[in-house]
């Protein structure tokens, strides 16, 4: 008799891919978002398709990991909401110009976040469920694939 062994997936095990490449007329495709880097990868193809080239994680474990010529964005993949006092601090570490960080969270932004941002010219961007991004205040709505 033989013996068949199943295979099972390690779901513990996870490669680390590149950014996918992003076709320059379509938005990047939905994923699955397990963890961290796999948002901030997803957040990358994003920036491309808007037309920030060299946008690329900076491979820490501390804020603003994404990082280009003419963009700084931080990546949250938090359960919580984020504060105003917190996106604040970032954008004033990041030492970008205006309506050059971009804000991406899973679990979203506080109310007064939201205002914030738009005064600021700070977009916020959430991931979906579905492993998409919404653009969440008219800041980042105003955003366009160059």
């Amino acid at each position: 008799m033989t013996s068949r062994r199943r295979r099972l997936p390690n779901r513990l095990r996870r490669e680390v891919a590149p950014a996918r490449s992003v076709d320059a007329r379509s938005a990047p495709s939905h994923r699955l978002i397990r963890d961290a880097i796999e948002a901030e990868e997803i957040a990358v193809d994003w920036l491309h398709w808007l037309g920030y080239e060299d946008a690329a994680r900076t491979g820490s474990d501390r804020a603003l990991g994404i990082r280009g010529t003419h963009i700084v964005a931080d990546v949250t993949f938090d359960p919580l909401p984020m504060e105003r006092e917190v996106l604040a601090a970032l954008v004033a570490d990041s030492e970008a110009d205006p309506g050059c960080f971009f804000s991406f969270a899973f679990a979203g932004w506080s109310p007064e976040t939201y205002n914030w941002a738009d005064e600021h010219d700070v977009p916020l961007v959430r991931f979906t469920f579905a492993g998409g991004l919404d653009p969440s205040n008219e800041s980042a709505r105003r955003l366009r694939a160059r």
